[in-house]
């Protein structure tokens, strides 16, 4: 519709231009001639070549052309184009020419009319078979040109006279010709339309279907691009955007499979325990008490972390930032994490060379140390020790946790950091944690716009690791 709207538009402009307006063109045509024409010889009024300007000028463009001394009426020169009688030959013409020049400030221009002399035959067009052509104007038509100028020998009249000929036959022709253009322009609009519909909006139209289905939960779904480059990189975007709605719905369902599992083992515990105090004599010891204690308080460190989890990525609670001690701030973590880790076997050092300031929100940091730590004490390896490390370098620190477990294997190593992803080997959990700590650390640490990463080989363990602007030391010891 748009590529015939558009071929409509130009065969508009085309006829407008081509028939319509065709004579109005001409004459306007001839009247910027005839100017020009006049503008040269005012130029060159003083040279002494002039006559042969003049004459160039005359049958070069068909001009009739004449120079005249207003004061003695005099004509100097004088060039009759292919139509003679159009130049005034009175001396009463040439003065009233002169006037109406002086009056319309040194140049004068009109359209006259003159009728064809010599007897013609009477002539109707119905009179004859076949498509005669229409009777020929009895006048014929012109544009005259008057200039006053100013030389050095006195004033001078210029006149110029073009005729203005018929251009009947010309739009006759034009006619054809815009006929044929139509014709020509529907063939290449209708060509244009088809390879566009091959090219952009078939390919369109598979993309849009394939998407409708991807709405509706078929993730599997091909997107096959076609015609040109912005089609196929969309096509890539969208097959692309699969995949990965794809692998967020698989592990959503494996979260709530975890969920599920993480929290009907204590909610199964804290019933068991209480139906047991209710219903057996001598069992409300203070030990089956502290079960359900302890189970309670996995169950609300679960929905914790899940609500701490959704409050960071929806990043609803705006950074305290502030400039503190990096160093204290991992000390102070790590002691908390000591009484559970030591507990159970865990050995974590902590390793540092000065102390380190950052700008940055404390309660989030110690939020992420706490949780890569208590990760690498969940993966670690038979040596049961974490190592914790703060490297500086100029203008940032860096703290990396090291572990000596089996490692992250390639292909995982940008997943685990996903809200719904469980490591695949070696996926035991700590008393401590709810199995959301890394992607709770990834959430804080990009709210913070720090950078992070993990780096691992088989059998080799692997160190989990973030880095942040170091303060200047004058500037972290000056009070807030």
């Amino acid at each position: 519709m748009y590529l015939c709207l558009f071929a409509g538009a130009l065969l508009l402009a085309l006829w407008l231009l081509q028939i319509v307006f065709l004579d109005s063109f001409y004459k306007a045509y001839k009247r910027a001639e005839l100017k020009k024409a006049a503008q040269l010889a005012e130029d060159n009024i003083d040279n002494s070549q002039l006559d042969a300007l003049l004459q160039e000028i005359a049958n070069q463009q068909g001009l009739s052309l004449l120079v005249a001394d207003p004061d003695t009426l005099e004509i100097l020169y004088r060039q009759d184009g292919m139509k003679p009688g159009l130049l005034p030959n009175s001396p009463r013409q040439i003065q009233r020419y002169w006037q109406a020049a002086e009056q319309e400030g040194g140049s004068y221009i009109q359209t006259q009319s003159r009728r064809l002399s010599g007897e013609r035959l009477t002539y109707r067009p119905s009179a004859f078979t076949g498509h005669a052509p229409p009777p020929m104007e009895d006048e014929l038509e012109s544009i005259l040109c008057a200039r006053a100028v100013s030389s050095r020998q006195g004033r001078r009249l210029i006149l110029l006279v073009s005729v203005v000929t018929p251009v009947g036959s010309t739009a006759e022709a034009l006619q054809a010709e815009f006929w044929f253009i139509c014709a020509l322009l529907a063939v290449f609009a209708l060509g244009l339309a088809l390879l566009t519909s091959r090219k952009i909006s078939a390919p369109i139209i598979r993309l849009n279907q394939a998407a409708k289905r991807l709405g509706k939960g078929q993730f599997d779904v091909e997107f096959q691009g076609g015609g040109y480059r912005e089609i196929h990189e969309l096509s890539d975007t969208m097959a692309q955007a699969a995949r990965q709605l794809g692998r967020q719905d698989d592990l959503r369902r494996e979260l709530l499979a975890n969920v599920s599992h993480d929290l009907r083992t204590p909610l199964t515990m804290i019933i068991g325990y209480a139906e047991a105090i209710r219903d057996l004599p001598g069992e409300d010891t203070p030990e089956n008490i502290q079960v359900i204690i302890d189970e309670a308080a996995r169950l609300n460190q679960l929905v914790t972390d899940l609500l701490e989890l959704s409050k960071l990525q929806a990043q609803s609670q705006p950074l305290d930032i502030q400039v503190f001690c990096l160093t204290d701030s991992v000390r102070e973590a790590l002691a908390r994490l000591d009484k559970l880790a030591s507990a159970a076997g865990y050995q974590v050092i902590f390793r540092q060379d000065r102390e380190v300031y950052v700008r940055a929100d404390e309660l989030r940091l110690s939020q992420v140390i706490y949780n890569l730590v208590g990760n690498a004490i969940a993966h670690t390896g038979e040596d049961r020790r974490v190592v914790v490390d703060q490297l500086t370098r100029p203008g940032f620190v860096r703290i990396q946790v090291t572990d000596s477990g089996p490692g992250v294997p390639p292909e995982e190593r940008q997943l685990i950091w996903e809200r719904y992803y469980k490591k695949s080997k070696n996926n035991r959990r700590p008393d401590m944690g709810s199995g959301l700590g890394l992607a709770i650390a990834k959430a804080a640490l990009i709210q913070h716009g720090a950078l992070y990463g993990v780096e691992s080989g088989p059998d080799h363990g692997s160190i989990f690791w973030f880095e942040l602007p170091a303060e200047p030391e004058a500037e972290a010891s000056a009070p807030e």
